[in-house]
């Protein structure tokens, strides 16, 4: 742990502590002022020497008073935002959380109670200094506990675009609309379910099941189907990274799988009870390299097998003339 000494006096709740040298501190840092937390480092001016919060101090600290500091050391994947105390004792299976400060907690962030996920911050009630969380807590927190609040939290969405014809088609399983490189994907949530596939580094033939449930059985969404020229089409899935505080910011993408679509069928689903029906589709994918396999497959080393498939090729324009010829050694 290593310590820094401050030039003032800092009251309670205040941002900025003033130090003699800022140079070991870092975002994230935890600051003790004797064996209690009273913050989380924000920034550090090395010019100023001025620590910045995340919140307000939790206890005035005197002037020459000498501070402990400590990496972020609680194995929360994403950088720590910012450290919250409970203002009263939370009893377990609870989703509402009193907090001395809310501070800059939102919508979709992650709370920590000893190194612990307790859930996702569904409503911040800065009023009231209270945070909701989207499931009830599985244990129960004293009064004083602190929480840590993490900043930078990614969360992961699958995209897919075919084409059919002269028609893109772009969705994605997110429950929001996205735009990604100009593309609009719309969101079918758990309608759209891709299957997994193993990223290979050789050239291996792969294959991939795309369901899309949840079809209205309605005549005219049956005949779009049944009309469309599936077989051949070109599909690609991509799996994007959005922070989940946004839930819409999707900051980068990834090609994870590209080929054509090989197969297609339609599944009815019909409830009789409740006098419902709709309809799966199932689409197979199949990876670039089969296709190709499959397209050069079988050639003949004579020039005019060759130029059926490449007409300006004339790799084999004189293996005739070579018959006979005895090979060498």
């Amino acid at each position: 742990m290593s310590s820094v000494v401050t030039t003032s006096g800092v009251p309670l709740n205040s941002i900025s502590i003033p130090v003699i040298s800022a140079v070991p501190i870092q975002s994230g840092d935890q600051i003790y002022y004797g064996q209690t937390a009273i913050g989380t480092v924000a920034s550090t001016n090395l010019i100023t020497n001025v620590l910045t919060m995340t919140v307000g101090t939790l206890a005035p600290v005197t002037i020459n008073a000498v501070l402990g500091t400590e990496p972020d050391q609680s194995g929360i994947p994403s950088q720590q935002a910012q450290t919250l105390v409970t203002s009263g004792a939370v009893p377990k299976f609870s989703v509402d959380i009193p907090v001395v400060n809310v501070g800059t907690t939102s919508r979709g962030q992650t709370v920590y109670f000893n190194n612990n996920i307790l859930g996702t911050v569904f409503n911040v009630d800065s009023a009231n200094s209270t945070i909701g969380i989207d499931t009830s807590i599985t244990t129960a927190i004293p009064s004083g506990g602190v929480l840590q609040v993490s900043s930078s939290d990614w969360t992961t969405v699958t995209l897919l675009k075919f084409n059919i014809g002269n028609t893109n088609y772009f969705l994605s399983d997110a429950y929001t609309p996205l735009t990604v490189g100009g593309d609009v994907y719309t969101a079918l949530g758990d309608f759209l379910n891709i299957s997994e596939f193993v990223e290979d580094y050789k050239a291996t033939e792969g294959t991939v099941s795309i369901e899309i449930s949840g079809i209205p059985a309605k005549t005219r969404f049956i005949d779009i189907i049944q009309n469309e020229k599936f077989k051949g089409a070109s599909v690609r899935v991509y799996k994007a990274f959005m922070m989940s505080n946004t839930l819409r910011d999707v900051q980068e993408y990834r090609l994870r799988f590209q080929g054509i679509i090989s197969n297609y069928n339609i599944e009815e689903n019909t409830d009789l009870l409740k006098g419902e029906s709709t309809n799966t589709l199932l689409l197979t994918g199949t990876s670039l390299y089969t296709s190709f396999s499959r397209y050069i497959g079988g050639q003949k080393t004579n020039q005019a097998d060759r130029q059926r498939y490449v007409p300006t090729d004339s790799t084999f324009n004189n293996v005739v003339a070579l018959e006979g010829i005895p090979e060498f050694g």
